[in-house]
């Protein structure tokens, strides 16, 4: 299984309120992104926020298209699951989750994934070329994310005072 997490400094709705507004990545996860667009392609074509289990999505990545189906959409864990049969699949989680410190305005983000069929070891393997290009591509998003959630944070408050 790979992972990769960060802290935010704001609280997980906000953070998976940036995460699930597909629209406005590219935006803000733009120098060398990991996750160069990913859209909601039915069947309501939905935004992230109210997408289902069973919603079908369009994910580009660098070197690669691919089109999972979306598992779960809960405050706390958004899935999709990606596969090209017997040759890799994988659930892919991004959690929301409070920071184990208590504090209600930070974000435990983390993104795993377990890849399994015939080519997971060239992907599952944090050692592994592919596993450490997958690792540092969602850390870069991992950062980009925590600044733009701090940021929109960082302006709800300043709305409210």
């Amino acid at each position: 299984m790979l992972s990769a997490e960060t802290t935010i400094n704001a609280p997980p709705h906000v953070v998976r309120e940036v995460f699930l507004d597909f629209e406005r990545i590219p935006t803000w996860h733009n120098q060398r992104p990991f996750f160069e667009s990913i859209q909601v392609t039915g069947p309501s074509r939905l935004n992230g926020s109210e997408c289902q289990k069973g919603d079908k999505m369009a994910v580009k990545i660098p070197g690669m298209n691919f089109t999972p189906t979306v598992q779960e959409n809960e405050p706390e864990n958004f899935r999709w699951l990606g596969s090209l049969p017997y040759i890799l699949t994988g659930p892919h989680d991004f959690f929301f989750r409070p920071d184990p410190s208590g504090d209600a305005n930070k974000t435990l983000f983390r993104q795993e994934e377990n890849f399994t069929g015939l080519l997971s070891f060239m992907f599952d393997n944090p050692n592994s070329t592919r596993g450490k290009g997958t690792i540092e591509g969602w850390q870069r998003f991992n950062e980009d994310i925590k600044k733009e959630a701090e940021r929109v944070w960082a302006d709800k408050q300043g709305a409210v005072a």
